[in-house]
């Protein structure tokens, strides 16, 4: 049951990525891509939203993703360079759909520029917010061990329904990097702390490892 809810939420962050340029124009998208940037600096300030950026330039720029942008902008065509070329290319519906290509490859461009950017900020957190996931599952161990030497039993419908919950909440961060929308990163450390209970429930509720007790 578990496995087929991580299936749900990694089905549903692929298809968010490949639909996001077909709900905007490229306009829209470049704008999109400038409105993300402001509210990554607002959010975060100008030292930290702007090294956000700056390094989120810099990640784009590195080889993986590069190659990405590279084979998004190589679909790309020049509408009316290639009706010069070929009769083909001045038909009406061949132009439409080079200009659909164009949009879309674009777009998922912009997209990669976006992630670029949120990745750098989920990274960020991550190192601010660790010690308080941490806390929250040593806490969990500390109850298992407690309730195990109390009542020699846990209980494991408990576990499996805070499995259920828990799993959005780990899967936000990944849904948040193609979010086709701005997002004020400050939604990040909420969702950790609604998360952190649900976490130490979760850890109270496993079972034991390794025979410990």
């Amino acid at each position: 049951m578990n496995f087929s809810h991580i299936r749900f939420w990694v089905f549903a962050i692929i298809v968010t990525f490949f639909l996001s340029p077909f709900i905007r124009t490229p306009e829209q998208m470049r704008e999109f891509v400038r409105e993300e940037t402001r509210v990554t600096i607002s959010s975060l300030g100008s030292s930290w939203g702007g090294g956000v950026v700056r390094k989120s330039i810099q990640l784009f720029q590195t080889a993986p993703v590069q190659m990405g942008k590279y084979l998004f902008d190589s679909g790309t065509y020049d509408v009316e360079e290639k009706s010069k070329e070929n009769f083909l290319y001045k038909a009406w519906s061949m132009q439409v759909m080079l200009s659909i290509g164009n949009k879309v490859m674009s777009g998922w461009g912009a997209m990669m520029y976006i992630m670029s950017i949120r990745i750098m900020i989920v990274l960020s957190w991550a190192l601010l917010l660790a010690p308080m996931l941490i806390a929250a599952c040593v806490d969990g161990i500390g109850q298992r061990k407690i309730k195990f030497f109390n009542y020699k039993s846990i209980r494991p419908a408990t576990f499996s329904v805070l499995s259920l919950i828990i799993i959005p909440f780990a899967m936000a961060p990944l849904f948040y990097l193609v979010v086709p929308f701005a997002v004020s990163p400050a939604v990040l450390p909420l969702i950790t702390s609604f998360m952190l209970l649900p976490l130490s429930l979760l850890f109270a509720n496993s079972q034991p490892m390794f025979g410990e007790k």
